[in-house]
């Protein structure tokens, strides 16, 4: 049994479809896709489920994806104590998946072989990839199947950078003793410069970076355009103490990528900070100690109803302490 959309059938005379500026052309569809002729214009489904199959699919075909990258090490020689141990890396990275495995409900294929969303089926189609899922009673018009399930109809294409600095700074490069220690900076910033997706047939494609929500677009819940986690850690010969941020950049909801006149809110820009101490007790042994979301940050909801959040990307369990131990053979 599949659960029809809420406008229920678009061939039912009551069917905005069928009232609509395309009515002739959605009427000619329903005819040759199995309403009676003699019915047409009285025909109504008032039933809010009908007739369906899922599950998986012998005709699905291996997903296809072309990847590319670039990237570059940089490790400057600088005379000068305060540079002479910087290194900065860069990679780009374009990742383009067709024929994507996805899954298709009655409630994504029956709108669309009518052309619902304007982009679907412009045609009005019966062999239509959509309509060719759809089994009607010739005797009744009623939907007797709609085959739902797992098909190869997605692409996805994915590009972005990622960076990492990594500096390491003794004191005694601003004057202090050779003994004062050392400082550790370390810096991970991702961008993503487009997360774009096809989800269904014939659809537009859409680009969800910096977005976050319930989309069908697959790949997670979340994907915002910057990431970074960065630490600082001051070691003095066998103690060493760090500090880490975590970044996530603020996002609009999925809702406004597809319909820019949509008011659903989206997320500001969230900041984690974790603090850990370490101890060599000897060359093999050493202990420690730490905080993790140490102001105790709660995740975002990404809509309204509860739970909906990524954890993924957010810190879902909230503060927390620990203590470590390490021993190197």
């Amino acid at each position: 049994i599949g659960q029809l959309p809420n406008a229920g059938d678009p061939c039912s005379i009551t069917s905005t479809l069928r009232n609509g500026p395309n009515a002739s052309q959605v009427t000619q569809l329903c005819v040759a896709q199995g309403v009676p002729q003699s019915l047409i214009s009285s025909y109504t489904y008032g039933s809010v489920s009908a007739g369906g199959s899922s599950g998986s699919n012998s005709l699905l075909t291996p997903e296809n994806a072309k990847t590319w990258s670039v990237g570059a090490v940089i490790t400057p020689r600088f005379a000068s104590p305060l540079f002479n141990r910087l290194q900065l890396s860069v990679d780009y990275y374009n990742i383009s998946v067709s024929d994507a495995i996805g899954s298709l409900n009655a409630t994504d294929i029956l709108p669309r072989c009518f052309n619902s969303d304007g982009a679907s089926n412009p045609n009005y189609s019966l062999t239509n990839s959509y309509c060719a899922r759809i089994t009607r009673d010739s005797a009744t018009g009623t939907i007797t199947n709609i085959g739902a399930g797992k098909f190869n109809f997605a692409t996805y294409k994915v590009s972005g950078i990622d960076t990492q600095i990594a500096w390491r700074i003794g004191l005694d490069a601003f004057g202090a003793s050779a003994k004062a220690g050392t400082i550790d900076f370390n810096s991970i910033i991702s961008y993503v410069d487009g997360y774009k997706v096809a989800g269904l047939f014939g659809s537009p494609t859409l680009n969800y970076a910096g977005s976050a929500g319930f989309g069908g677009v697959g790949g997670g819940i979340t994907h915002p355009k910057w990431k970074a986690n960065t630490s600082v850690t001051y070691a003095l010969d066998k103690v060493s103490a760090t500090l880490r941020w975590r970044y996530i950049s603020s996002m609009v909801h999925s809702d406004l990528v597809a319909n820019p006149a949509a008011t659903t809110p989206g997320i500001p820009a969230y900041n984690y900070f974790d603090f850990n101490v370490k101890f060599d007790v000897n060359d093999m042994f050493t202990i420690g100690a730490g905080v993790n979301n140490l102001t105790d940050k709660g995740p975002p909801f990404i809509s309204a109803t509860p739970l909906t959040t990524d954890a993924a990307t957010y810190d879902v369990i909230g503060r927390r302490w620990f203590i470590s131990a390490q021993v190197k053979f």
